[in-house]
């Protein structure tokens, strides 16, 4: 029995044909909310589909500090220190945690998966960030 309200069900070829009449749906680019407070890296944070987003970008301070091997900071030390707060702030480890270097970007791209269904998901990413940034203080000042 159907109501006057209910749409009408389509057998499988017209709805594959109404489908692709209608064409492709425009995919909306994730919102990112610019960090730029931290000395030791700049971020982007985008929560989406319950995940944490975040893409990282060396600080004009950084490239200073570790001249003449800015470079090493930023390919050996910066992921190095990542992968290790990470695993210890949200106890996970890979597949619910994934970073990767953007060559396009020279930037690093990280997702915690699911972390953005916690309570205060904003704050959760900010601590995050904040133990990110003294980690990273402490490890430059090691090899000063």
């Amino acid at each position: 029995m159907t109501t006057p309200n209910q749409p009408k069900e389509l057998p499988p070829p017209e709805a594959t044909a109404k489908l692709q009449a209608e064409g492709d749906l425009p995919v909306l680019p994730l919102q990112f909310i610019p960090i730029t407070e931290y000395t030791t890296f700049r971020a982007e944070l985008a929560i989406a589909d319950g995940d944490l987003i975040f893409h990282f970008y060396v600080t004009a301070e950084v490239n200073v500090r570790q001249a003449p091997t800015p470079l090493k900071y930023w390919m050996e030390l910066f992921p190095a220190v990542l992968e290790s707060m990470a695993k210890t702030y949200f106890n996970a480890d890979f597949p619910r945690l994934k970073a990767a270097y953007t060559e396009e970007h020279a930037s690093w791209w990280f997702r915690a998966f699911g972390f953005g269904h916690v309570l205060d998901p904003h704050k959760f990413a900010y601590d995050f960030l904040e133990k990110l940034d003294a980690a990273l203080d402490e490890a430059i000042s090691k090899t000063t």
